[in-house]
């Protein structure tokens, strides 16, 4: 029952209405953000960052993940129509969709990268850190969401610049 309780709290706090105004705003900034050439996600939380610590601690949570989804998908637009990336993530857009945009399909690049950043915004991480922590026997909060992505990883043995940083590899 308590859980329950909780639920429902968070629910209430998620509608209310500061809090959606700042959803709505802090995406919009961040998509702005994202949009300008060489700013990424990080840099528009640190940007925004003094705008968000005088809030409450529940709109400055939803604020800042606001801001950091939109400029994830605001990074796409500057890597499809000028082929100049933000962030790393942005890179695969510049490989896909500015051809994409140079054959004159601008419009459904832009809209497969809309679909791709809602699909992959609203999807949960859950089950794939549970099948990391069974198999691997390491707690979901010191997993990394996806093994290959970073380079440390206990599947990965190898230094991360093998010849570069150090002496083996």
């Amino acid at each position: 029952m308590v859980v329950l309780e909780q639920l429902l709290q968070g629910f209430y706090t998620a509608v209310d209405p500061l809090n959606l105004a700042w959803l709505f705003g802090g995406s919009l900034l961040g998509t702005v953000l994202g949009m300008l050439p060489g700013l990424g996600p990080s840099t528009g939380m640190a940007l925004l960052l003094p705008a968000v610590l005088s809030l409450r601690p529940d709109t400055g949570l939803i604020a800042m993940a606001a801001i950091y989804y939109g400029a994830m998908f605001g990074g796409s637009r500057s890597s499809i129509l000028l082929n100049v990336p933000g962030d790393r993530a942005a890179v695969a857009s510049c490989l896909d969709g500015y051809p994409m945009a140079l054959n004159g399909q601008a419009e459904a690049a832009l809209a497969i990268s809309a679909i791709a950043s809602f699909i992959g915004g609203s999807s949960p991480q859950a089950p794939s850190c549970l099948s990391l922590s069974r198999s691997h026997g390491s707690p979901c909060a010191s997993a990394p969401p996806n093994p290959s992505a970073s380079w440390y990883s206990p599947l990965r043995p190898r230094p991360p610049f093998p010849g570069r940083f150090s002496s083996g590899g």
